[in-house]
């Protein structure tokens, strides 16, 4: 019996050491979760007053010229995928794995034998697709707090570059996004071509041209549009991955807030049975030592 409550008292030792180690880490993610949402939030607007002088620039010009908006045959796909470098974040990586599949799976159906490349950032994705022997076209490094755009940037060159090589016919990006702090949803998002979203906007260009202020362009309206679309798709990209580092540590903090409070109800337990366990062996002690004392006095 006493063997036993040691055993109970070690496993309520160690389980309150994992309790501290799991608060720990909620605590980190919380503070992490703040900057990064403080993050995602400045940069919408950002990327919102992008997308509008993009617009605006794309008014009165031939867009289906540019290569960026030509809609090929689709034989050969990349897809950007964005998870977290660690683990410990409940389904997040996992969800996002399966949109990943799905999202294969609808692609090859709609177009048989078109070719998937993966551009990936997270070790996590990373690792998954490697083990399930996808074609892996380029890794990058992903930072926990992207303190400026410098790491999308060369993750959107390259999209710009393999498509405009014609080595892919569209770019398609899946990232995590926070709808709120328990709930985190993959997001699949065509980055090019671009003619899809401009085509479903052209009602509300030709609104806006009736009502748009006049703007000077130097040096003219399609050298600009040239290097304001290549911004674009780096604001788009800085954009993603600012969302996804905020549904990580979102997704983070609360399944560590979740450890946290199942291991305390595992102390509670462990506590209660610890009691009684003891409390049993202190009665069965008496209950020995009263015998004893009745058959030394009989």
């Amino acid at each position: 019996m006493a063997s036993n409550t040691r055993q109970i008292r070690r496993q309520i030792k160690s389980i309150k050491n994992t309790a501290k180690i799991t608060r720990a880490m909620e605590m980190i993610s919380a503070v992490k979760l703040q900057k990064t949402q403080a993050q995602a939030l400045a940069s919408r607007a950002y990327s919102l007053a992008a997308k509008e002088i993009l617009e605006k620039l794309t008014l009165g010009i031939e867009t289906s010229e540019h290569p960026f908006f030509i809609e090929r045959p689709i034989e050969r796909i990349g897809i950007i995928v964005m998870s977290s470098n660690r683990g410990l974040c409940g389904s997040l990586n996992g969800n996002i794995l399966k949109t990943v599949l799905d999202y294969e799976k609808n692609i090859l159906v709609n177009f048989p034998g078109a070719e998937i490349s993966y551009i990936t950032m997270g070790k996590k994705i990373r690792d998954s697709l490697a083990r399930l022997g996808k074609n892996i076209l380029a890794d990058f490094p992903k930072p926990d707090i992207a303190l400026n755009s410098l790491p999308a940037v060369p993750l959107a060159n390259l999209a710009v570059e393999e498509f405009s090589k014609k080595n892919l016919d569209r770019v398609v990006m899946i990232f995590p996004e926070s709808v709120s702090i328990v709930n985190q949803k993959p997001i699949v998002l065509q980055l090019l071509p671009l003619a899809y979203e401009f085509a479903e906007e052209a009602a509300e260009k030709e609104a806006e041209k009736k009502r748009r202020i006049s703007y000077i362009f130097e040096p003219t309206k399609e050298e600009i549009l040239g290097q304001a679309l290549v911004r674009l798709l780096e604001t788009r990209v800085f954009q993603s991955l600012l969302e996804a580092n905020a549904a990580e540590h979102a997704a983070r903090m609360v399944a560590m807030k979740n450890a946290t409070d199942s291991a305390k109800d595992l102390v509670d337990d462990l506590t209660l049975f610890y009691n009684r366990t003891r409390q049993a062996a202190i009665t069965q002690e008496v209950s020995e030592i009263t015998s004893g004392r009745l058959a030394l006095e009989n």
